[in-house]
């Protein structure tokens, strides 16, 4: 476990440890980052459970932060149930080479750049987290290079897009779908939910109010469809 700097900002790494389990009994536990940087950041890990813990930053730092709430790096087995992410975070999550990672009954909330990213990550499952009121100066969710993501049950609201608006919800570059599978993307501020048709929305997913026109205002009484258009 080590404390690094970020110019004279430090934060947390903990590095090449297996089997950590970082449990709340009682009430919720808080893991609070003083600095602009990651409040948690793990390299190189395998078997990690994080439960009913508050993940983020105290409020001295806000709009300030650079880092995400949560870093994961080369991680293996990843699982956070019950636990709470939070601004001023530039998002909630940012994973990179992480293979089988599980939000389970999570809230990810009030981050300032985006909401979460993952790149060359495998076995993403998100099973009925909350996902709300975060900036998108970027695209809200990236999925680049990765394989097998999967949204049960997860509720996406609340996300207002940077700018003239013209970032999209979700921004996926990899070779197959991006499976949601019921909950709800509703309530968004953005004109393009998706870049491309690979996020596939199945039936019972409620869906609408999420774009806005080119004059920057929402459109309103946008109905639920069948399904967004996905590969295969």
């Amino acid at each position: 476990v080590t404390f690094h700097n970020l110019g004279d900002e430090p934060y947390l790494e903990i590095h090449g440890v297996h089997n950590l389990h970082l449990r709340s009994i009682g009430d919720r536990c808080r893991i609070l980052g003083r600095s602009q940087a990651e409040v948690l950041w793990l390299r190189e890990c395998s078997g990690v459970v994080c439960e009913s813990l508050v993940i983020g930053h105290v409020e001295g730092v806000s709009n300030i932060c650079q880092g995400p709430v949560l870093h994961l790096e080369h991680v293996q087995r990843m699982l956070l149930r019950d636990c709470e992410l939070f601004g001023c975070g530039a998002m909630g999550v940012a994973a990179e080479g992480v293979q089988a990672i599980e939000l389970d009954r999570c809230e990810v909330h009030t981050c300032s750049v985006g909401i979460a990213e993952f790149r060359e990550c495998t076995d993403v499952q998100l099973r009925a987290t909350m996902f709300r009121d975060c900036a998108m100066l970027i695209p809200g969710f990236q999925f680049a290079d990765c394989a097998r993501i999967t949204f049960s049950d997860c509720c996406v609201t609340g996300m207002a897009a940077g700018g003239n608006g013209d970032i999209s919800l979700f921004e996926i570059r990899m070779d197959e779908a991006v499976q949601f599978l019921g909950g709800s993307i509703r309530g968004n501020l953005c004109r393009r939910v998706v870049n491309s048709k690979l996020l596939l929305v199945r039936d019972g997913v409620d869906e609408g109010e999420n774009q806005l026109d080119q004059h920057g205002h929402r459109i309103m009484n946008v109905q639920p469809s069948p399904a967004v258009p996905g590969k295969g």
